[in-house]
């Protein structure tokens, strides 16, 4: 939790630590995004304008500065830069003189191992596989459907430039909007990627080639099963009607019949909440 010009961490297994990181951007920007990195005692904190991002290092109290991180917002932060398994070395995507920049850095003094140019006009995001192996990036929508894959040491392994066609209506399809979200499954097999259609295209890895296509349906029709549902929901306010009837509480009963009849029984709401994270 923070402020413009504080940041405070907390433990939830130790109540008795905190950290305290004031003036994280030296007072120049405001603070844009903050999370942690690739342990608990590391805090990325980007600020705004891209002007930089600053990794603190809770246990020595020291911190490193990147230069002009490309995404720094709230909403798109996160997939700048990318923590690769077991060895925990950075990607950053950055972007320097027009044109994007993707460094590799070591764990913990953050040296640079390695930097390139993509062959990306709009880079949008980066990320590496679960084993380790292959780091992918991809471009912006308005550029198309395109994926770099390279290697763990920075080499071009392979660019995917979009779904094979499988019908007349996908015969324009590199003409529209490319991808909108990328992953990869928990083991790095395979690669989803969803466009700005009702596709969404499955890559196994290693070759990286177009192995399924999943559609959504234009349109969803009822099913007996819905209505089951709903005579289920129905069935199940009346019961708890009764039961509050029985306990004594006929005020209640009437409010709530009152608002069971004035609405359709597939109009009703859920008592089940689920709170985003």
């Amino acid at each position: 939790m923070g402020s413009s010009d504080n940041i405070r961490v907390f433990s939830t297994n130790n109540p008795q630590f905190s950290a305290n990181i004031t003036n994280p951007t030296s007072g120049t920007t405001r603070v844009t995004f903050v999370a942690f990195g690739t342990n608990d005692d590391e805090v990325l904190v980007f600020s705004d304008f891209g002007l930089k991002l600053s990794i603190f290092n809770l246990s020595t109290q020291r911190s490193v500065d990147i230069n002009s991180p490309k995404l720094y917002n709230p909403g798109v932060a996160a997939r700048g830069f990318s923590y690769r398994p077991i060895t925990s070395n950075l990607a950053l995507l950055t972007r320097s003189g027009g044109k994007d920049v993707i460094s590799i850095h070591t764990k913990d003094t953050l040296d640079v191992t390695r930097s390139w140019w993509p062959d990306t006009i709009d880079a949008q995001g980066l990320c590496w596989s679960a084993d380790g192996r292959w780091l992918v990036v991809w471009e912006s929508a308005s550029q198309g459907h395109k994926i770099l894959v390279y290697t763990a040491d920075g080499h071009l392994f392979k660019t995917w430039n979009g779904p094979v066609p499988i019908s007349e209506e996908d015969s324009d399809i590199s003409l529209g909007a490319g991808i909108k979200l990328f992953d990869w499954t928990r083991n790095g097999s395979l690669v989803a990627i969803g466009d700005y259609s009702r596709r969404v295209t499955i890559l196994s890895t290693p070759p990286f080639t177009e192995t399924t296509s999943l559609f959504h349906t234009a349109s969803v029709k009822p099913t007996d099963s819905l209505q089951v549902r709903s005579q289920f929901l129905s069935l199940l306010i009346q019961l708890t009607v009764a039961d509050m009837a029985r306990a004594g509480h006929p005020l209640a009963e009437r409010r709530i019949l009152a608002r069971v009849r004035g609405r359709n029984a597939n109009n009703m709401p859920s008592n089940i909440r689920i709170n985003p994270s």
